[in-house]
């Protein structure tokens, strides 16, 4: 790659700081609605590709074909709507397009590397000021204030960094709505790296903030992080290349690690009252609510397998109500709901295919797993 003059480079992290906070933050959507950030973020990714393309300090980017996902997507929900004749109660199905187009324009105006280098910088950041926040708010020194969104929902916060809503979560959850929220942008970033942790070569200063994004990743104490920690782990485990005489010995010591790590990952209080154990308030009503949600959009995916009820449509509303789904917490089942098993499948697939051109092999089904689930333990799709 020529040399990317300081310009060009601070407009690149503009973008990417914009379709970070774009994804969930709760200063930034309680500033601007959904619509008008959606919208910004279609318009800067739309010009930023059309700069990029016109600069030849940028690598070529090879055709990136993900736009026809898209199509698919506008084109369902267009049969789904003229067969059930859906009504549509808000905006939702609009900013699913809006921000599918945005997402696409971002990420394939760059190559992988100088993405993984932009995403990694701007998450890095938010979690190293994040995280002493977090410990200071802990020990009660810190002044808040309180943030009232439209829905009624209000969020103690400091500065541009949420502590609760509104009572403190007494865990890590940076810039985002909600703990479980946040380690989906960490864990990506960490995954992002999974041939670094592999082979153990890292460029200057990346490993430094790996290990503060990872401790941003622990300090959420999230149930979907510490599941995706364990993937990880188990994949560097897995595929660890390591060029030496005592490689055997040292992939011995690697696979061990990994299995003491993941079994302490697995027998923390986090992952064990959450899913084992139904003990003590915060854990019970969790799994409750989720479990609610996730059993309604089960149903309603079952009900109408093919279209679904359509996003954001007055059938899907009222369905979804009357079977006790309360907060969409389950995002993959959110949106097969909406659009049936159909887009499902396609969706899978695609993550798949696109997870084993990386290159690495059985680890590649971990991978997969991770995303699922991160994106299935929140509505983030």
């Amino acid at each position: 790659m020529t040399t990317i003059i300081s310009k060009d480079k601070l407009i690149d992290y503009f973008v990417i700081l914009l379709f970070v906070i774009t994804s969930g933050s709760v200063f930034y959507k309680i500033n601007f609605s959904g619509s008008l950030t959606y919208i910004l973020l279609l318009l800067v990714g739309f010009v930023n590709k059309q700069r990029i393309k016109r600069n030849k300090a940028y690598n070529k980017i090879e055709s990136n074909n993900s736009w026809w996902f898209i199509v698919f997507v506008s084109i369902w929900a267009i049969i789904g709507t003229f067969y059930y004749s859906h009504s549509y109660d808000d905006k939702n199905l609009l900013g699913y397009i809006f921000i599918l187009l945005a997402a696409y324009f971002i990420i394939s105006s760059y190559n992988f590397c100088y993405f993984r280098k932009l995403l990694t910088n701007v998450i890095f950041v938010i979690t190293l000021i994040g995280i002493p926040i977090f410990l200071l708010s802990e020990i009660n020194i810190l002044p808040t204030y309180t943030l009232k969104i439209p829905s009624g929902t209000e969020y103690t916060m400091f500065f541009t960094y949420t502590l609760g809503w509104p009572a403190i979560f007494h865990r890590y959850s940076g810039i985002w709505h909600e703990p479980g929220a946040c380690q989906i942008f960490s864990n990506t970033v960490l995954w992002l790296y999974l041939d670094s942790f592999i082979k153990w070569k890292w460029n200057k200063g990346e490993l430094k903030k790996i290990m503060v994004i990872g401790a941003g990743s622990v300090l959420t104490l999230s149930t979907g992080s510490f599941i995706s920690l364990m993937l990880l782990l188990a994949s560097v485990a897995l595929k660890s290349n390591i060029k030496s005489k005592h490689r055997i010995a040292i992939k011995v010591l690697v696979v061990l690690g990994a299995i003491v790590v993941v079994t302490l990952l697995f027998s923390s209080d986090v992952i064990q009252n959450k899913l084992f154990k139904d003990d003590t308030i915060e854990a019970n009503t969790s799994k409750v609510a989720r479990t609610a949600d996730a059993l309604a959009l089960y149903q309603m995916t079952l009900n109408r397998p093919w279209l679904g009820y359509g996003l954001g449509t007055h059938d899907y509303w009222t369905t979804t109500t009357k079977l006790g789904n309360t907060a969409n917490s389950t995002g993959l089942l959110t949106f097969s709901a909406s659009f049936g098993v159909v887009w499902l499948i396609v969706f899978v697939v695609i993550i798949f295919i696109r997870i084993i051109k990386m290159g690495y092999g059985g680890a590649s089904i971990f991978m997969l797993i991770s995303v699922l689930l991160m994106q299935f333990n929140e509505n983030y799709v």
